[in-house]
């Protein structure tokens, strides 16, 4: 199993909505970004002597609001027409 730090998955993402910003710019419609929620599956393992091991599982959810520039301006993951489809 692969294992991502939220510093790595939260990188991964912003590619994910700047690829998705720059395939949408020549689209006849958009989809805009309100917000993100990820969630996490987290496994915890306790090891004792031997071979005694045990896993637990925990959900995490991070709930993102919409994405902001590096001045705190919303951004949108689109660029808008005033045609319609």
């Amino acid at each position: 199993m692969q294992q991502l730090g939220l510093a790595e998955t939260m990188e991964a993402l912003r590619a994910e909505l700047a690829q998705a910003a720059a395939a949408g710019a020549a689209a006849g419609f958009q989809f805009p970004v309100a917000g993100v929620q990820l969630e996490f599956h987290v496994g915890v393992t306790r090891a004792g002597a031997g071979s005694y091991a045990r896993e637990e599982i925990q959900t995490v959810t991070v709930t993102l609001g919409a994405p902001v520039d590096h001045n705190g301006d919303p951004v949108k993951v689109y660029r808008g027409s005033a045609q319609m489809p």
